[in-house]
């Protein structure tokens, strides 16, 4: 049962960062196709481990905005991760 909803619309062409949601989702694709990447839940706690850090100890580009105001965007998310060609030099985490 959804007490609370929220709605997010996008166009063609569109991409988000890789980040995890607390809520449960349903997806509806009107057309086209959607990637999705899910990562199992004992991961969370090495992935989220060091926040805003360059390079090692971070070893998946883990962003916490809430805790650097200078960040980009809100929220907690993997920020330095490019989408479309994931630097496994640089995020070497992302490889296992």
């Amino acid at each position: 049962f959804l007490f609370t909803h929220k709605v997010w619309i996008a166009r063609g062409g569109s991409r988000s960062v890789v980040h995890r949601d607390d809520a449960e989702n349903i997806n509806c694709l009107f057309a086209g196709k959607k990637r999705f990447a899910l990562v199992h839940p004992r991961w969370r706690k090495e992935m989220e481990a060091h926040p805003n850090q360059e390079g090692p100890p971070d070893r998946f580009g883990f962003v916490d905005a809430r805790l650097d105001p200078s960040m980009p965007g809100y929220g907690a998310y993997f920020g330095r991760l490019d989408v479309d060609a994931v630097d496994l030099l640089r995020f070497p985490g992302w490889s296992e």
